[in-house]
């Protein structure tokens, strides 16, 4: 290919926006989104076969097909899913990397508190029978949430606030970009990382500076309404009536009778399940590592939002 651009997410940072909006409207520039890479065989080897599986060679036979062109992937997941604790993130660069040593990567970050609050809203208003409370749907650090105790354990046979790590619990460690940022730059010569926070505040300087990244143009940009919510996002209180809701079960749908009752627990439970609570007890959890973030990579500029990114 005569040039390839790896757009690895990470996930909340308006990645389907680019994927359905941006990047199919770039004139010179082959966009394989997201479908492509979910639903082709080999590229999901790419990031989910292990090593003694892994046919690099079939890979690159799949890519073949773009001998010549311009290429711009996109996938939040090349980065890791945190949903699998990113367990693959390494091995997914590394492979990259062999792949594709030439290219650019464009990462997108943001502020973490605000990642942790939509991964949850999200996984509330999918809609699971049973709403875990913000709190326990995170793990965190053995001896910072809880602390491993064998006589604890010993007295108890419920182990589960013990294991930080593990399927369906995201893990708070996901989302310190200091050492994302670090895995790319020692293996690829080129990596732009972008705040989620520019593109909100001004979204169409954003996309002229991918423009300038791509040497491409997105068509029609003047007829992209940024003020448009294309996924349509979820308020704390539409979350917190949810999570109220499913507690409720049987008179989920019958608001006559639940929006008084949730007046009343809210008026009860005024920090119970709630994102203060959660936030109050992680509130400077990210802070070292983004100021590792500030101290070697400045031009990332994090510090310009420092209520954003603690630090």
């Amino acid at each position: 290919m005569e040039k390839v651009f790896l757009h690895i997410g990470i996930m909340k940072t308006a990645t389907t926006f680019f994927q359905e909006v941006i990047f199919p409207r770039l004139n010179n520039t082959l966009f394989l989104p997201k479908t492509y890479i979910g639903l082709n065989h080999s590229f999901e080897k790419l990031k989910y076969t292990d090593d003694s599986l892994l046919d690099e060679d079939e890979i690159r036979k799949e890519f073949d097909k773009f001998s010549n062109r311009r290429v711009l992937i996109s996938s939040e997941t090349l980065v890791g899913n945190p949903l699998y604790n990113n367990i693959n993130r390494t091995c997914i660069a590394k492979r990259l990397k062999k792949l594709f040593p030439n290219a650019t990567i464009i990462l997108f970050i943001r502020g973490q508190f605000d990642v942790l609050r939509s991964f949850y809203k999200l996984y509330v208003h999918e809609g699971p029978t049973v709403i875990q409370p913000i709190t326990q749907f995170y793990s965190y650090p053995v001896g910072y949430d809880t602390g491993y105790k064998f006589e604890d354990i010993a007295r108890s046979p419920d182990t589960s606030n013990y294991k930080t790590y593990y399927r369906n619990k995201i893990h708070i460690d996901n989302f310190k970009y200091f050492e994302i940022v670090k895995l790319y730059t020692e293996l690829f010569d080129d990596v732009r990382v972008y705040l989620f926070e520019d593109f909100i505040n001004n979204p169409k300087q954003f996309v002229h500076s991918l423009e300038n990244l791509l040497e491409d143009k997105v068509e029609n940009l003047e007829d992209i309404d940024f003020n448009i919510r294309y996924r349509k996002s979820i308020t704390n209180l539409e979350t917190e009536h949810k999570i109220f809701y499913n507690k409720l079960n049987i008179l989920t749908n019958k608001k006559i009778f639940t929006s008084p009752l949730f007046f009343i627990y809210k008026r009860i439970h005024r920090k119970s399940n709630s994102f203060e609570s959660f936030f109050d007890k992680i509130q400077k959890y990210y802070v070292e590592n983004n100021n590792f973030l500030i101290k070697n990579y400045p031009e990332i500029g994090i510090q310009n939002y420092p209520e954003k990114y603690q630090f």
